[in-house]
């Protein structure tokens, strides 16, 4: 029932209602689920390493330039909960279940995104262009790269890929905010621009996903 939906069920659904996702039955919802988390036991693992290697070389480069205690406690709790992240994931694949994943398998996905995603938020505003001039080409460069590796390895559940993507793109767009006023109307409207192409491209990808899967549940059936 739609009033005892959790609030990440709601915004997955609305998510693939905005995106035109065609509405799928109990068992296609079903088959899709087992397929959404077969890719995201090949590719978390490899995104959560990125995440805390990531945030291990912003770390490194904050403390070169002065700072301390910031950098040492944030990155020490990325790569906790990558390791964590990675070890737990591990541990799903060796269960090798047979049954589809419940429904819950979105929250837990979205909730874990959030986990993922926000220490890179508070990144924006503590490690900003104008604390840490120095570092604004590292910072921005590893935003835009989040952005990307969260659309295309996320694309199968594209409210996951969008939560990611959305939150790292807000953390740059709070990022260049705090920046110095002299290229911050360009860069903004390249966010923008950036925005655009990769709601376009997570549309396109997560169709083709569901597509794909759909056609192989109706092959086997």
């Amino acid at each position: 029932m739609i009033t005892s939906a959790t609030l990440p069920s709601r915004y997955d659904a609305w998510v693939n209602r905005k995106f035109g996702m065609a509405r799928l039955g109990e068992a296609d919802a079903a088959v899709l689920r087992t397929a959404q988390a077969e890719m995201f036991a090949r590719v978390l693992p490899a995104i959560l390493m990125s995440n805390l290697l990531s945030a291990v070389l912003v770390a490194i480069a904050a403390m070169f330039h002065g700072w301390l205690w910031f950098p040492l406690l944030w990155s020490a709790g990325v790569v906790a909960s990558g390791l964590l992240g990675i070890l737990r994931i591990q541990r799903v694949r060796d269960r090798k279940r047979e049954d589809a994943p419940s429904v819950k398998f979105n929250d837990r996905i979205l909730i874990d995104t959030v986990i993922m995603a926000a220490p890179w938020v508070v990144m924006a505003m503590v490690i900003n262009p104008t604390a840490v001039p120095q570092l604004e080409v590292l910072t921005a460069t590893l935003l835009a790269g989040l952005v990307c590796a969260g659309t295309f390895t996320m694309a199968s559940m594209p409210s996951a890929a969008l939560l990611f993507a959305g939150l790292i793109l807000g953390a740059r767009i709070i990022h260049i905010a705090l920046s110095p006023l002299d290229h911050m109307l360009e860069n903004l409207v390249f966010q923008g621009i950036y925005g655009s192409v990769m709601l376009v491209s997570l549309r396109t990808m997560a169709q083709l996903f569901i597509d794909r899967v759909r056609a192989i549940s109706s092959a086997q059936a």
